[in-house]
């Protein structure tokens, strides 16, 4: 009876790890995400998940907002805590991009040894979960592992094997996916754990090269300055990349504000807040004063054919997106994880 009710107790708490961890990546109508796949194994010892994946050539990538050098192959791989929300968020020069959140399980430290590793895996071609693993301990008899999504009405299920080990897959679709699953052994002891949500959302991607009129949003060519002419530039002493603050911010969806007696620019974006100052090299981000560049104080706002130009690494980061600068054709790509 003991070793039946420990069983019970290992089993609720597997399949409570196969159904609280989130996947949530982005897809629009009309419009076409990335290449990537990713597969982890979970390990509650050292409260680590090793990752690896892949993306398409060209892509590039920020896990938890650090850009990784992608060789040709497009392969990653890469430790993360257990703790808290991992942010996996692809682009491709083009406009496609995909943005991935991934939320695990918080286990009791207690019940960390009882537990066996689990591994998960997806892509966005096949769009099917995969996750198995294998249990500590398995009674005599037949233990079932049911699963369905709501998002799509598709259902699966499992049979833990003679080795104690089992496999299943359940398809995903566009959109929200909320995962059920229950447990069940001698088909009348039932045991329901909680859901756990996959959703896919798309980034927006801002592509911009220096001297050009023009910039592309998610791959569509478009003015930056329409009817003026203004282009990205480099100015000379401050190398750095210098457009107009409205492209960028309009462009990822925000809003720009002007003060002529001030002559102060302020630009909200998804909760954040930029205020900067034309010849201040001191800005406000969400109300704390930071330079502009901490390395170069004669990096500030400067007007050049009445178009306020501003540092676009600077204006970027602070509203929450990522960038990537390619040298070799002097083209910046704009990355934000956020519609």
């Amino acid at each position: 009876m003991k070793g039946r009710m420990k069983f019970f107790v290992i089993l609720l708490i597997l399949l409570t790890l196969l159904g609280s961890f989130s996947i949530k990546p982005s897809n629009v109508a009309g419009l076409s995400y990335p290449y990537l796949s990713i597969s982890g194994v979970m390990n509650f010892e050292n409260n680590k998940v090793s990752v690896t994946g892949r993306c398409e050539n060209g892509s590039i990538i920020f896990i938890n907002g650090k850009l990784f050098n992608l060789p040709k192959s497009g392969k990653f791989s890469t430790d993360i805590n257990v703790e808290g929300k991992s942010y996996f968020v692809v682009a491709t020069p083009d406009g496609k991009s995909i943005r991935v959140v991934l939320i695990f399980p918080q286990m009791p430290s207690k019940l960390i040894k009882a537990l066996p590793k689990l591994n998960f895996s997806f892509d966005t071609e096949e769009m099917v979960l995969h996750y198995g693993g294998k249990m500590q301990y398995k009674p005599a008899g037949r233990v079932s592992g049911y699963v369905s999504n709501e998002g799509n009405g598709e259902k699966t299920s499992f049979v833990v094997g003679s080795d104690k080990s089992f496999q299943s897959d359940i398809p995903l679709s566009s959109g929200e996916n909320t995962i059920h699953s229950y447990a069940r052994y001698l088909y009348f002891v039932r045991f329901t754990v909680p859901d756990f949500s996959i959703d896919f959302e798309q980034a927006k991607v801002l592509k911009l090269k220096i001297d050009s009129p023009y910039m592309y949003i998610d791959g569509a060519k478009k003015e930056v300055d329409p009817g003026r002419g203004t282009k990205p530039i480099i100015l000379k002493g401050w190398d750095r990349t210098l457009l107009p603050i409205r492209a960028v911010a309009e462009g990822l969806g925000g809003e720009v504000g002007w003060d002529g007696k001030e002559r102060k620019v302020t630009i909200y974006l998804g909760g954040n807040e930029v205020v900067l100052w034309i010849g201040n090299p001191v800005a406000e981000v969400n109300g704390n004063k930071v330079y502009i560049d901490a390395n170069n104080h004669k990096v500030k706002p400067i007007i050049i054919n009445d178009r306020t130009m501003l540092p676009v690494r600077f204006v970027a980061e602070s509203l929450g997106a990522y960038v990537k600068w390619y040298g070799d054709t002097r083209e910046v790509l704009i990355v934000y994880p956020k519609k």
